[in-house]
């Protein structure tokens, strides 16, 4: 598993779509770089989502040590029709 693979994991649960990690705030700029890299290589997940005809953003931010992350849906309108 990589390191930051449980991140992007807890954060595509269908519940709530969101995570949180306490970091040093120097760190934050690499997690949120890593999250981003790891949602892109997650195709398996994207297709299913696409299935469905959503599309979701990943959204961040800080507070702190803390780093929350969102997932948003950010489904064109068109697909709505």
């Amino acid at each position: 598993m990589r390191t930051y693979e449980p991140i992007w994991n807890a954060l595509k649960t269908p519940l709530d779509y969101t995570a949180s990690i306490a970091a040093d705030p120097a760190l934050h700029a690499r997690i949120i770089k890593a999250v981003i890299k790891e949602k892109y290589m997650d195709k398996g997940w994207a297709l299913l989502q696409l299935e469905d005809g959503k599309k979701y953003k990943l959204e961040y931010s800080s507070e702190g040590k803390l780093l929350n992350f969102y997932l948003v849906d950010a489904t064109p309108l068109i697909y709505l029709l």
